[in-house]
Parts: structure tokens; sequence; C-alpha cells
């Protein structure tokens, strides 16, 4: 749905994924050479918590998003990268 600068305190951009399906839940992938490279992923919670981190394969990654679900990913670099 959107990308939009994370918190300042730890950088990067917050990725704002929708699943509008009401019954069932998709796997989407995603790729970026300008976003993905040299950087990390992961599923935060709306508090800005990671929850997961995601692996990244290359300049991708592939999420599963849930039926009728908002998914929020962040994705920075390490400092030094």
């Amino acid at each position: 749905i959107s990308l939009r600068p994370a918190d300042a305190g730890r950088g990067g951009f917050e990725l704002l994924l929708q699943n509008s399906a009401k019954s069932r839940s998709h796997q989407v992938t995603l790729e970026s050479r300008l976003l993905f490279a040299h950087a990390r992923v992961a599923e935060i919670n709306l508090l800005g918590e990671i929850v997961r981190e995601i692996p990244l394969q290359g300049d991708s990654f592939t999420t599963e998003l849930a039926a009728n679900a908002i998914q929020k990913v962040l994705i920075w670099r390490s400092p030094g990268d």
C-alpha cells in the first residue's frame, strides 16, 4: 500500500503490504536492486518491534500475507553498509 521513511532512530523505510482476499493467504515476492541491495528486511508489529527477520535472496524477498491482513515490513542497512 505504501512506502515511507522509517523513524529516525532506526532509519530505512517501512513498507505496508495488504492482502484484501477475505479467505486465503498470498505469497508475494518483491524485488528492487535500489531498496534491497545490502539491506536487511524484517516484519514489524504496530509498535515498530521486529517480529521476524525476512531473508533476502539477492535483491528480493518473499513473504506470506495472511488473509485480510496488513503486514508492515522494515527495510534498513546496518551501519557501515
